[in-house]
């Protein structure tokens, strides 16, 4: 995974996550995951490549992007430590800041 680490989102757990460019299945294409703002995340994704371009999607235009901690921080119902992962916003419920390196 590309992690892109100038872009820190801060969870209210502590976690410290960055964006990350993914490979989807379906295409085999290697990008950032965004979703506009208010819109749903299987129908309305937008996959781009270029990590300043993906930066000023979520800072000026509301984008969420998926993003994964560097190390397992959490632990699934099976008790292995897992990262973090989901498509978070500098505006969601569960980051409390975020920072831009």
């Amino acid at each position: 995974m590309i992690y892109i680490e100038r872009l820190e989102f801060i969870h209210k757990s502590g976690d410290v996550l960055y964006p990350v460019k993914i490979t989807r299945k379906s295409s085999g294409k290697t990008a950032f995951h965004l979703v506009p703002f208010g819109l749903d995340k299987t129908v309305d994704l937008v996959e781009v490549e270029d990590p300043l371009e993906a930066i000023r999607l979520v800072i000026d235009e509301s984008h969420s992007i998926r993003c994964s901690t560097l190390t397992a921080t959490i632990t699934d119902k099976n008790g292995k430590r897992i990262k973090r992962t989901g498509i978070y916003s500098i505006n969601g419920a569960n980051i409390r800041e975020y920072n831009i390196r």
